[in-house]
């Protein structure tokens, strides 16, 4: 870290870590007039840490920031201190990097430079609404992962902190085996789709033989573009014993920037003219007026 020009050699922070290729995410924390702390951490959550140092400087380093720079370190003389890599998503805050999500209901947090004051809800509920009539069905003869499809940023779900998803279900016929309720990010179209969370199970056989509201909360996920949150089955062989999955045939809900999203036997291809029934719960803060 620097407050001099880029010539000069300013006062340095090193968190030795051999770091392996990949991506890290890096946190510089001012704990005080002349302290600051620097974290390593593996995730884009910033939750698993790698390596921590405190470091002290002078009070106008931290007060007159103006320069970052990273380069690979090395106790060796003469060595060319570079950085083989890329650096993007840097952010400054003057304060907390965000709300935090890890307190208690009807909490109030107050901005100390702004004075605002929010409440912590963690009841945000967003529906899919319309007149849903239609069988989604799920099987490992077609349509073997399906649920709604983040198209873009409008998405009214896009950028959302998911801690439960439902959908209504029934059993058609005699299913066996587990239905899974996944994430899968790249799903827009093709084959390369990762499985990025799973928030539950359950038994096909236990369901209802009418559609019916089925929550799973297991973890959160946060959500992005691409992403398809959806039930899964391949259990059963026949293709009348299957997982049904509440839908409709008209467009999106929210004007058609979350619709269905499906897998076809081995390739994704959501449907812009359809709609799945589902509901979200995530964690907001609402400011106070």
């Amino acid at each position: 870290m620097k407050n001099a020009t880029p010539s000069n050699t300013g006062n340095t922070s090193n968190v030795i870590t051999p770091l392996s290729a990949g991506t890290w995410y890096v946190e510089i924390n001012r704990i005080d007039l002349t302290n600051a702390k620097i974290t390593l951490y593996s995730d884009s959550s910033y939750l698993t840490s790698v390596s921590t140092a405190t470091e002290t400087y002078s009070a106008n380093v931290l007060n007159d920031l103006r320069y970052l720079k990273c380069s690979e370190y090395s106790n060796n003389a003469g060595t060319n201190h570079t950085l083989s890599g890329t650096i993007d998503d840097v952010s400054f805050y003057n304060g907390s990097m965000s709300k935090p999500t890890n307190v208690e209901n009807n909490s109030i947090l107050v901005e100390k430079d702004t004075g605002k004051r929010f409440w912590f809800d963690t009841d945000a509920v967003t529906t899919s609404t319309g007149t849903f009539t239609w069988d989604g069905k799920v099987t490992s003869a077609d349509n073997n992962n399906q649920g709604f499809y983040v198209a873009n940023t409008s998405s009214v779900v896009y950028g959302k902190k998911i801690e439960s998803v439902s959908f209504w279900l029934k059993k058609v016929g005699s299913p066996t085996g587990t239905a899974y309720c996944r994430v899968w990010g790249n799903s827009g179209s093709g084959t390369t789709v990762t499985q990025l969370h799973e928030f539950g199970s359950i038994d096909s056989s236990t369901l209802a033989s009418s559609y019916t509201k089925y929550t799973f909360d297991t973890g959160s996920y946060t959500l992005a573009v691409g992403d398809t949150v959806g039930i899964a089955f391949t259990g059963s062989s026949a293709s009348t014993d299957l997982v049904g999955q509440l839908g409709n045939l008209s467009v999106g809900f929210d004007s058609g920037n979350t619709y269905r999203g499906r897998k076809t036997t081995s390739t994704w291809s959501p449907v812009s003219a359809h709609n799945i029934k589902f509901e979200v719960i995530y964690p907001t803060w609402i400011e106070e007026t």
